[in-house]
């Protein structure tokens, strides 16, 4: 599996337009972005892929939400309703 699986953005869109986790009463929290998003990849990895959450890079001061490990290293980065942007721009130069 690449870094940038076919079927990533209508995930996304699924998830966006899920009433269930998003919807004018309730946020969509990164907890279940996580679980979503790691649910959906875990069908698609190959041989000796793994899922690692909150990896650790750039010496500690950055972290990814959810890294996929195989034969290349793909970061996802989690923004839930919760969020900011604030350090987005340091995220993705990491």
């Amino acid at each position: 599996m690449g870094c940038f699986p076919r079927g990533i953005l209508a995930f996304w869109h699924n998830v966006w337009h899920n009433p269930s986790m998003n919807s004018a009463r309730q946020r969509v929290t990164e907890r279940e972005l996580r679980q979503a998003l790691s649910a959906w990849l875990a069908p698609r990895l190959s041989g000796d892929d793994l899922l690692v959450e909150e990896l650790g890079i750039e010496n500690g001061t950055a972290r990814v939400d959810v890294a996929q490990l195989g034969r290349s290293l793909c970061g996802f980065e989690i923004k839930s309703d919760f969020d900011t942007l604030d350090r987005l721009a340091h995220q993705m130069h990491a």
